[in-house]
């Protein structure tokens, strides 16, 4: 039986990791609706490239994203929804 492998801070136990579609493919809209029907492929991206990219060590690679987006394009509920899958 092999060990458990331990976090990154080295404290716990590491969690599986979960990619953040497969994790919005859990998540429903306002009407019930699955969420990535309502995320744009360049929105997709822009997450699996932010969140899903770790280092060799199993750190995380980004924990800052300069985004330019322009108004009104849900720049609030991608930064809502990556604070969820991090939970």
């Amino acid at each position: 039986m092999t060990p458990p492998t331990l976090s990154a801070r080295g404290s716990s136990p590491a969690r599986p990791r979960t990619c953040v579609l497969d994790f919005l493919a859990l998540v429903n809209w306002l009407d019930r609706t699955p969420i990535l029907h309502h995320i744009e492929p360049y929105r997709r991206r822009i997450l699996s490239d932010v969140l899903d990219t770790f280092t060799d060590d199993g750190r995380v690679q980004y924990n800052l994203a300069l985004l330019g987006r322009g108004k009104k394009n849900a720049k609030s509920l991608d930064l809502v929804l990556a604070v969820g899958w991090r939970q």
